[in-house]
């Protein structure tokens, strides 16, 4: 009888290692579905264009979709979903003109240092720009500030183009004579 309670023991330990096992997620992944499983976004939003007939238009690795998101998140919390598209643009089109990868862009043009944890709606935004080129606007936005926390002299001498609730947007003005450079006024 002992043999037979031994043996049941082994079976619950073995069932426990197996099941602690399968709870270690793989290395490198940063975001979870569900339950806490591991996804690899690069792979998954690459297999979604795919499916869907065309092609990302712009690659990002996991830790960039992240950081983008945590940015969106520390620039945007609050901002209808709209503005954080807006704001995801303005990093993007940066990103394209100037062919440096987004944590470049970040810092360079000062976007907020904080990285809070992203909400999914700064991640929705990461993905709808990132992955499928949605945009809020079809001008090529690149600057943005929030007028009611700060006055900047250096974005209103850029081409406004729209205002989504608490931040006004603008593209790079024609600076034909005597041109400013774009790094002096942040994002």
């Amino acid at each position: 009888m002992s043999h037979l309670l031994n043996r049941g023991s082994d079976t619950e330990a073995a069932a426990e290692t197996r099941a602690a096992e399968a709870a270690v997620e793989p290395e490198g992944y940063i975001f979870k579905y569900g339950e806490g499983y591991a996804v690899d976004m690069e792979q998954l939003t690459a297999a979604w264009a795919s499916e869907a007939g065309f092609e990302k238009r712009y690659e990002l690795t996991d830790d960039e979709r992240l950081e983008i998101a945590q940015v969106l998140t520390a620039e945007a919390d609050g901002e209808p979903f709209a503005g954080k598209v807006a704001v995801a643009q303005c990093i993007l089109q940066t990103c394209e003109d100037t062919d440096m990868r987004p944590h470049e862009v970040l810092s360079m043009y000062s976007y907020s240092k904080r990285r809070p944890e992203p909400s999914d709606e700064a991640l929705e935004a990461v993905a709808a720009v990132f992955d499928f080129g949605h945009v809020a606007t079809t001008e090529p936005i690149k600057y943005f500030y929030a007028p009611a926390l700060t006055d900047s002299e250096w974005h209103e001498s850029q081409a406004y183009v729209m205002t989504i609730n608490n931040h006004k947007f603008f593209k790079e003005a024609d600076h034909d004579a005597g041109s400013r450079g774009n790094e002096t006024g942040g994002h």
